[in-house]
């Protein structure tokens, strides 16, 4: 199995736990087999590829490798669309790329507001400050294809659905497609960092046409974010260096067994890593030193089918913290031994 970095850093007393995977701190984002085309078309097959991604759905339920942002707001009451945004993460070279796959059908802007559908961001630059980055349907009213807004060094584009009619709520649109590159070289950093801060922001604005009141009779809005709205709270990413592969690239079976890469690697004193089991069976998780001697059991009986959370907390059977150095845990189960490396340092 490929690495596959956690998704979440959390630090839980006892073994592994299952998850809702509502609100991740973290997310993995791996690295495309080459530059992105910013055309907001997504036909990359680096897109499709089986990895964790953000689901924005209000009262969504986490699947596969979905997980849904937990905060929303809902700005104009009787709020009922379902519409779903897809918000996935690749990285190539010092360019981190982020695309949206919304199905929304009412693409519009918040009445006779600048607001409208599509991706509100800040980042964290090299500094530590925030800088702001927008994607969206429409400027003003003005402009019916995406606008984006951001520093010169970045870009961002977009695609309506075939039957998708901008500010137009006797319409019912097919969605849309976006994408934004960000130049972290731009933000400042020199190399590709480990992590990322960010917070994202999903606005879905509906049943508004030209000429519409934002504050009338007409439309309601609803707007999700990852983080908080605008500050001060940010989730991160992970850079992690894996390339994806071709046997990744497709999304017909998320549901299989994976073992993760622990975080933070190496580490002092306590880790995490996750496994996802596509069906319930007998599960054990075992901790082993360089030289191949068990030195605790984290985990051995059955388990649902699920997503699992595991920390260790660097100490042996009998509650003693073991000495640095490189250790391996393995997760057992009926049909499936996988064992990964990692760094005890004190």
């Amino acid at each position: 199995m490929k690495n596959f970095t956690v998704l979440f850093f959390m630090f839980f007393v006892g073994v592994a736990l299952a998850q809702n995977w509502n609100d991740p701190a973290m997310l993995p984002v791996y690295e495309a087999s080459a530059a992105l085309t910013v055309d907001g078309a997504l036909d990359e097959t680096d897109w499709s590829a089986n990895k964790p991604y953000l689901m924005y759905e209000i009262g969504g339920v986490p699947n596969g490798m979905a997980s849904i942002p937990s905060n929303h707001v809902v700005v104009k009451p009787d709020y009922v669309d379902t519409s779903v945004c897809k918000v996935k993460f690749l990285y190539y070279g010092t360019d981190l790329y982020i695309s949206l796959d919304s199905d929304d059908k009412q693409v519009c802007r918040f009445g006779d507001s600048w607001e409208g559908d599509g991706l509100f961001m800040k980042i964290k630059d090299a500094s530590g400050s925030d800088v702001e980055f927008k994607l969206y349907y429409n400027l003003a009213g003005t402009d019916p294809d995406i606008h984006y807004e951001g520093p010169a060094h970045s870009e961002g584009a977009g695609v309506k659905g075939a039957n998708t009619v901008v500010n137009d709520s006797t319409n019912i649109d097919d969605g849309y497609t976006a994408e934004l590159r960000i130049s972290l070289s731009g933000l400042g950093y020199t190399s590709l960092p480990d992590t990322l801060q960010l917070m994202i922001n999903i606005f879905d604005p509906d049943n508004y046409s030209d000429g519409v009141s934002a504050w009338g009779a007409n439309g309601n809005y609803a707007k999700q974010w990852w983080g908080s709205e605008w500050g001060p709270e940010m989730r991160n990413i992970i850079l992690n260096n894996t390339v994806l592969s071709v046997e990744d690239n497709s999304e017909i079976s998320p549901e299989q067994f994976y073992l993760s890469q622990n975080f933070p690697n190496p580490f002092n004193p306590n880790t995490v890593f996750e496994y996802f089991l596509p069906s319930k069976t007998d599960v054990k998780v075992e901790i082993f030193n360089s030289l191949g001697a068990k030195v605790v059991t984290l985990v051995n009986g059955i388990q649902p089918a699920g997503k699992y959370l595991t920390k260790w907390n660097g100490n042996d059977a009998s509650g003693n913290q073991v000495a640095s150095g490189v250790y391996f845990y393995r997760v057992t189960t009926a049909k499936n031994s996988v064992t990964k490396k990692m760094i005890f340092i004190k």
